[in-house]
């Protein structure tokens, strides 16, 4: 089942793209672009934890300077986690690198029946394919 764009938001083409990846599996994939130029980024897993991770950086201020909202939980494999992974840094790495940087937030690690050791295989071969990109923007891995 498709769900159409919230009111008067058009989906961006990466959203649209995990959006469809997100239907053709039982895990679940989500991303919502908050602010395409952001500093902040966040790939966390789990509905709760997401909630908990964006709450934390909301509370510390820094609210203005997030990216995106999404997660990913219900154990996606090793692939799914890769393209994941790769549009977020996709999506990070364009442009002008800002002077001050940017943060990716990488949070979870406990799960009921994720596969967990997959799941950051996925990330960690999206990080080696971005590399260079990651380090042009400065980009600091929590």
């Amino acid at each position: 089942m498709v769900f159409p764009a919230p009111f008067g938001c058009d989906l961006m083409q990466e959203e649209a793209y995990i959006q469809k990846l997100d239907a053709s599996t039982g895990a679940l994939l989500k991303l919502t672009i908050l602010n395409a130029q952001g500093r902040v980024w966040t790939m966390v897993a789990g509905g709760g934890a997401s909630v908990v991770y964006f709450h934390a950086i909301a509370a510390h201020g820094f609210a203005h300077k997030l990216a995106n909202y999404g997660e990913y939980s219900g154990a996606p494999t090793k692939s799914q986690t890769f393209e994941y992974t790769k549009t977020i840094l996709d999506l990070m790495t364009r442009g002008e690198p800002h002077p001050d940087g940017k943060v990716l937030i990488i949070g979870g690690g406990i799960a009921n029946f994720t596969n967990v050791a997959a799941t950051f295989g996925g990330i960690i071969d999206a990080l080696k394919d971005y590399k260079e990109g990651l380090q042009c923007h400065k980009v600091k891995i929590f």
